[in-house]
């Protein structure tokens, strides 16, 4: 069995020199074969689950972590390990991983302002487009982006955000910051900022899709909609990112929020420093994490429509179209009503058939994966839509896109 210590002092380490003669680190080549490789792990900022990938990695290579350099005051002076996994949630902080040059260093950051390097960092132009992809299937027509500020993870964000709007013929507002110029300019003043948002709110058209670039922004929106009487979700639907569970399930109105795959950024960090220490990968390379998916709570609840029963049929689809099984009688059973009754209600509210609804649903998801989840073949990408037989999922996608699946791959990529 595999073991992994993550230690709660100072690690003493034999290579260590003599108490007041000047620390030095031994030659890898005239090490222990048997010592455990050691790596300092700097996770202050993140989550426990970006912790866990970490974890998940290293009880497979028998690693030794260190997490609690800081707090006990030791530095890279009095620290000798191996490589270094540092978590930046800006990227113009300091580090605050041992300073010892020589040493592997894997950054992981939800940012794309990170400096060359090895480094691993969230999929945010995929984030965008999986947070467009939301709000349209929640019956949002009308939509508004908010960024927190105006640096490049925002850019990226709200560029796949209006990519895939665009894609389906939608357009997007665009809301002003409370941050100024970069992510490290004072804030505009915050009263001030309020009160133009405030603006924005009760100049709504229509139900409205808001994406905003964090939790914390998506929440202080629902509390000013709630003080102007807007509602959430009937008219504004608001979506965030970072799936934060205590500010979400604690906001005024639950807040359904894109899960940015914390662990499985610890994970790929945890990779890619195994890579360097054995001189496996390049001294500057990148890796993007996709996102999970989106939590949804509240505050994208579909609750505009006329005909309660269509809402809830929207969610059942929402919630089951990776079931080949799923059908008109199927959605029919789940609200315990008639087919027949369902589908006049259903083409009365949508303009469309409960089937026809169904077949786009799962379209719109085959051809985020298409574009964002480069290893999984088409086969499998059929199979996670719910359509068993490839040759149908080639015609149906197709019929909707004038494309085959892997000509539409290559034109997204490209």
């Amino acid at each position: 069995m595999p073991h992994i210590e993550v230690n709660l002092r100072s690690p003493a380490d034999p290579t260590t020199a003599a108490a007041g003669t000047i620390p030095f680190k031994i030659p890898n080549a005239h090490r222990n074969a048997n010592r455990q490789t050691k790596v300092w792990v700097s996770s202050q900022t993140a989550q426990p689950s970006f912790l866990q990938g970490i974890i998940r990695y290293a009880k497979k290579q028998n690693w030794q972590l260190t997490t609690d350099l800081l707090q006990s005051g030791n530095r890279s002076e009095s620290w000798f390990g191996d490589g270094v996994i540092e978590y930046l949630p800006e990227p113009n902080l300091d580090s605050q991983t041992p300073g010892s040059r020589n040493l592997p260093r894997v950054t992981a950051s939800l940012c794309d302002d990170l400096a060359s390097g090895l480094k691993v960092q969230a999929d945010n132009f995929a984030i965008g487009r999986l947070a467009a992809e939301h709000l349209i299937n929640r019956n949002c027509r009308n939509f508004a982006w908010l960024p927190y500020g105006q640096d490049k993870t925002n850019q990226i964000r709200y560029m796949g955000f209006l990519s895939h709007l665009r894609d389906r013929g939608f357009s997007c507002r665009q809301f002003a910051p409370p941050l100024l110029e970069t992510s490290s300019a004072p804030c505009r003043d915050w009263i001030l900022w309020r009160q133009v948002m405030i603006q924005n709110l009760e100049n709504l058209e229509g139900r409205t899709g808001l994406f905003a670039s964090n939790d914390s922004l998506a929440i202080e929106v629902a509390e000013l909609a709630g003080e102007i009487g807007t509602r959430v979700p009937e008219d504004l639907a608001i979506l965030g990112v970072g799936n934060q569970t205590a500010e979400c399930e604690s906001a005024p109105v639950t807040l359904s929020s894109i899960n940015p795959n914390l662990e499985e950024l610890g994970f790929q960090a945890a990779k890619l420093l195994d890579e360097a220490l054995k001189d496996e990968t390049d001294i500057s390379r990148c890796i993007h994490v996709s996102p999970t998916g989106v939590e949804a709570r509240d505050s994208t609840a579909i609750s505009n429509l006329e005909n309660q029963r269509v809402a809830q049929a929207l969610v059942f689809i929402s919630n089951h179209y990776p079931d080949p099984g799923l059908g008109v009688c199927s959605v029919a059973e789940s609200l315990n009503i008639s087919r027949r009754q369902l589908e006049r209600d259903f083409r009365s509210e949508k303009g469309c058939t409960i089937r026809e609804f169904i077949e786009q649903t799962r379209m719109n998801e085959a051809s985020r994966l298409l574009s964002e989840c480069s290893s999984l073949t088409v086969s499998a990408i059929a199979d996670q839509v719910g359509i068993s037989a490839q040759g149908n999922f080639f015609r149906i996608f197709r019929k909707h896109f004038g494309l085959t699946p892997s000509a539409y791959r290559e034109q997204q990529t490209s």
